[in-house]
């Protein structure tokens, strides 16, 4: 069946059926997450049980960040599903932020002049550290 706006209708059931089904995917790697720290919960004494659901909460968090940097970037569910089953993360820190090659550096222009010194100094509003990173190369022979 076909009528006229036929593609537009059919965008947005596409564009809802890969919302369910990351939400899906997301929503079992939680229940995964929280079943895995219960049972190693059960092996420790009720002193450490805290601890131990004390981090599972970062892990949520961490869980969430992966899961809103590859739904930004188009991630197809069953990948998604992969990295999660992994527990790959990915930090969502620098998402929509391009720079292009040949971009020239910008200046950095202040409205109080003092200096290069006085903006060195790295007092309480200083620039946050860069996440960190590596690159691994695998040869299977």
């Amino acid at each position: 069946m076909y009528w006229r706006g036929f593609h537009k209708v059919k965008e947005e059931w596409d564009e809802e059926a890969y919302e369910h089904k990351c939400a899906e995917v997301f929503g079992q790697a939680l229940d995964e997450a929280f079943e895995e720290a219960q049972d190693f919960a059960d092996d420790f004494p009720p002193q450490w049980r805290s601890r131990i659901f004390r981090d599972l909460i970062e892990d949520f968090l961490d869980l969430e960040k992966t899961y809103r940097f590859l739904k930004n970037e188009r991630v197809h569910p069953d990948d998604m599903e992969e990295v999660f089953y992994y527990g790959d993360y990915y930090s969502d820190r620098h998402m929509d932020k391009c720079r292009w090659l040949d971009e020239p550096p910008r200046e950095f222009a202040t409205r109080y002049p003092g200096g290069v010194a006085a903006r060195a100094k790295g007092g309480k509003r200083c620039r946050a550290r860069q996440d960190e990173w590596f690159e691994m190369t695998v040869y299977i022979l």
